[in-house]
């Protein structure tokens, strides 16, 4: 992973003790403001910790990806869309390497990444999102 390793420990450590204050489980208004205006297309969630806003996404009928570097989030955010019948496909991944992924996206969200990798993770992570993203498509950072 692209973090400084003890960093991501952190955030392991965090989600282990449920002390995630980032993970507020409600989808910022610009969001949704977004969503009241778009057609749904192909979104990818960037750092979806536990799937709050993919799962909105999914419900306004967009199809979704997220993706994240904490396993016990990404556990609990597949856990949280079989209960709610969504149909999401969740990565363990980083965000600097997404070479996994297929494009072109619609829309691109990212709640608190971009800003805890180092100049070279951001460089990379630029690079995949340009490679991802359809011409037009959106892009909303936090």
């Amino acid at each position: 992973m692209k973090l400084l390793n003890a960093k991501r420990w952190l955030f392991e450590w965090r989600y282990w003790r449920g002390r995630t204050p980032w993970d507020t489980h409600v989808t910022p208004p610009e969001v949704i403001e977004f969503l009241a205006s778009a057609s749904p297309g192909r979104a990818l969630d960037l750092g979806c910790g536990t799937g709050t806003n993919a799962m909105t996404l999914a419900q306004h009928d967009w199809q979704v990806t997220g993706v994240d570097f904490v396993a016990k989030a990404i556990r609990s955010a597949r856990r949280k869309a079989r209960r709610a019948k969504l149909a999401i496909d969740f990565y363990l991944g980083d965000v600097t390497d997404l070479s996994d992924l297929a494009g072109p996206y619609d829309y691109v969200l990212d709640i608190g990444c971009l800003h805890a990798l180092d100049l070279p993770g951001q460089q990379k992570y630029a690079a995949g999102l340009a490679r991802l993203v359809r011409p037009a498509g959106r892009y909303m950072l936090y």
